[in-house]
């Protein structure tokens, strides 16, 4: 497909056209996708799906501003984090294996009676 250069201001133009779904069985949860090039998928759903599809719907995510930063963060400073991370999570667990070793070699107490 060749690339269609617009002059600027003018509105990205949208394709109409519609799709027809075939039955179930589906490969992907497709209700729940929200998806407008699906012209008959309202017909092969039942009324349990139509409930599933509206509470596994995150209108909220267009918002969070953690998501998209974590979307968006350079390598570079993935690996500088994830770095840090490790070292700390090598320091925790070898503290852990050194206070198990100390609380399974604690000395014997005898009772002399």
């Amino acid at each position: 497909m060749d690339m269609e250069i617009l002059p600027e201001g003018t509105p990205v133009p949208v394709n109409p056209v519609q799709v027809k779904l075939k039955p179930r069985p589906w490969l992907e949860r497709w209700e729940r996708q929200d998806l407008k090039g699906i012209a008959n998928i309202e017909e092969y759903l039942k009324e349990k799906d139509r409930v599933r599809r509206e509470l596994h719907k995150k209108p909220w995510e267009k918002f969070d501003l953690m998501l998209q930063y974590r979307k968006t963060i350079p390598i570079e400073d993935q690996n500088n984090v994830w770095d840090e991370v490790y070292t700390q999570l090598q320091n925790l667990q070898s503290s852990q294996k050194k206070m198990a070793r100390k609380r399974t070699f604690s000395t014997p107490k005898t009772n002399l009676g």
